[in-house]
């Protein structure tokens, strides 16, 4: 990747473009991509629509400087309800099945750097199926963001 793909790559409005409109018809992904797919109890379009909605609200907030993110009640305010209810209550109560919101805005804010994955496109595939496609610096790539969006969005099983 060279220093001007870096720059796109790591670019809050490239990722935002795509959550709400997909790739551009001329945009290739930059490096290597990942397919995570995501089997929903019910709806899979359900799925896919809660987890641009809240992406998109994360993502037009990453695009300010940092001095601007939003406090952790500000937060509360912000993402839907249903959103901040599935997260633990507390970073105390927090386990790798259920990320408290502070811990998972991390890789939206001081942790966007190092955050190993963007956004790339989306589809689903069946009532049941949903197939993200995201772009990956380097592999082993760390989804667990990702896993916790999509099962917070209502998905059962994620694997990649």
């Amino acid at each position: 990747m060279t220093v001007d793909d870096w720059d796109e790559w790591v670019n809050p409005e490239t990722e935002l473009w795509r959550v709400v409109a997909g790739p551009r018809v001329d945009q290739r992904p930059l490096g290597m991509t990942a397919n995570v797919v995501a089997t929903c109890a019910e709806d899979a379009e359900e799925v896919l629509a809660r987890c641009t909605q809240v992406l998109g609200l994360v993502l037009r907030h990453a695009r300010n400087d940092l001095a601007d993110w939003p406090s952790d009640d500000a937060w509360t305010a912000l993402l839907p309800a249903w959103f901040v209810d599935a997260c633990a209550p507390s970073r105390r109560e927090a386990t790798e099945d259920r990320w408290h919101l502070s811990g998972w805005l991390y890789w939206f804010g001081e942790g966007w750097d190092d955050r190993g994955w963007r956004w790339y496109t989306a589809a689903v595939e069946d009532p049941r199926t949903l197939r993200v496609s995201v772009e990956v610096s380097a592999m082993p790539a760390g989804f667990g963001s990702l896993v916790w969006l999509l099962e917070a969005c209502g998905a059962g099983e994620v694997t990649y």
